[in-house]
């Protein structure tokens, strides 16, 4: 659950950061049929983070969006997953239903713990200039150590 939690966290502190370093004095976000103007604390507070993920960021990265890709089908899963454990409901814990693949337990114990960082680090690396990566060198050879 840790390692869930804490990828999909990462993937909105990311997401705020480089929201707040924008620089944008308003972002145009599409609400109820209409475009409204948000500040960037309006945007970090508001936006889910799959919005800032597949629309905010590649907006202020200037980059294609991960939309659409294995990567974002990857978040999707992570987020469910994530959504499961903090949102924890009855039929996660086998009490009404048969037991299946569709659980939390057997989805976190079947999982390969690793892919939520993984995926973490991609994303980031997708949104970020490869100068300012240096900080993510010690967490990506962990992760290729632990594999």
């Amino acid at each position: 659950m840790v390692a869930v939690t804490f990828s999909y966290q990462s993937l909105e502190a990311f997401s705020n950061h480089l929201i707040a370093e924008a620089r944008v004095a308003r972002f145009s976000i599409y609400r109820r049929g209409k475009t409204e103007q948000w500040s960037a604390e309006e945007v970090e507070r508001r936006c889910s983070t799959e919005e800032k993920v597949g629309a905010i960021l590649p907006d202020i990265a200037k980059l294609k969006t991960v939309k659409g890709t294995a990567l974002w089908a990857r978040l999707l899963e992570l987020k469910d997953l994530r959504d499961s454990t903090i949102h924890l409901k009855s039929l996660d814990q086998y009490v009404r239903g048969a037991r299946d693949n569709k659980t939390l337990y057997y989805r976190l114990l079947s999982a390969d713990l690793l892919d939520g960082p993984r995926l973490a680090i991609e994303i980031i690396e997708h949104y970020s200039d490869p100068k300012s990566l240096a900080w993510l060198t010690k967490p990506k050879a962990m992760l290729t150590a632990a594999s």
